[in-house]
């Protein structure tokens, strides 16, 4: 599954980056139509909150339209209307840009404290954006949610 949300769903795309799904997040203000032709030429479910988007004929056929007001709520909708794999390849996708993370090189990993590189292994980068990633306590956090929103099917 492949995705698109609108500026209204950053949060739970956020989400499902780190579940590894391939999400796209459209700019603020980009209109309903492209919104829509993006996801039917991409094949992407598209995500939104957006009640006016069910008036484009082709909405129907790519559009989930959540009633949600927070993180939780819009969990428990997706898992009820698609059940998502909030473990299908978690940690695997950059955050901020959604490209796949490649193992860190020497040279990426020098850049990081001497601390945390005698602490951590396994550091992943982003070639995109340029980030770091590595398996700290947040990342055990954010594992024990995503296995909690996999639970509650």
């Amino acid at each position: 599954m492949k995705f698109i949300c609108d500026e209204m769903l950053k949060k739970l795309a956020s989400w499902l980056r780190i579940a590894g799904y391939d999400v796209i997040v459209m700019p603020d203000g980009t209109s309903d139509r492209d919104i829509v032709n993006k996801a039917m030429s991409e094949k992407r479910i598209l995500l939104t909150r957006d009640q006016k988007i069910a008036e484009f004929k082709l909405a129907e056929i790519v559009a989930i339209i959540l009633e949600c007001n927070d993180l939780e709520d819009c969990v428990g909708q997706l898992n009820h209307k698609l059940r998502v794999n909030w473990l299908y390849q978690p940690f695997t996708r950059c955050n901020s840009c959604n490209t796949v993370l490649v193992k860190a090189g020497r040279d990426q990993i020098q850049r990081i404290t001497e601390k945390v590189r005698d602490l951590e292994t396994g550091f992943l980068f982003c070639p995109v954006c340029n980030q770091l990633f590595w398996e700290g306590t947040h990342v055990v956090n954010m594992r024990k949610q995503l296995e909690r929103w996999n639970g509650a099917h």
